[in-house]
């Protein structure tokens, strides 16, 4: 589901190179991960989504496998 949503926003990029992200709910839909400290998520145009987070969220973060934290 979560990798639809982000499919869903790269069509609608058209000539963004990516997007990046700040707020945490807009993170939590696109990913499945509420970060608990502010957050950055990454989403390239093509290639691997990255999402920047506290050291504190890091173990979560991890559990969400599909980014690269």
């Amino acid at each position: 589901m979560h990798k639809q949503r982000i499919n869903a926003l790269r069509d609608r990029m058209k000539e963004l190179d990516g997007v990046l992200i700040a707020d945490s709910k807009s993170i939590g839909y696109l990913t499945g991960f509420f970060p608990g400290f502010q957050s950055f998520l990454f989403v390239p145009k093509d290639g691997e989504v990255i999402l920047f987070v506290s050291k504190a969220d890091a173990f979560f973060a991890e559990e969400a496998r599909h980014l690269r934290v």
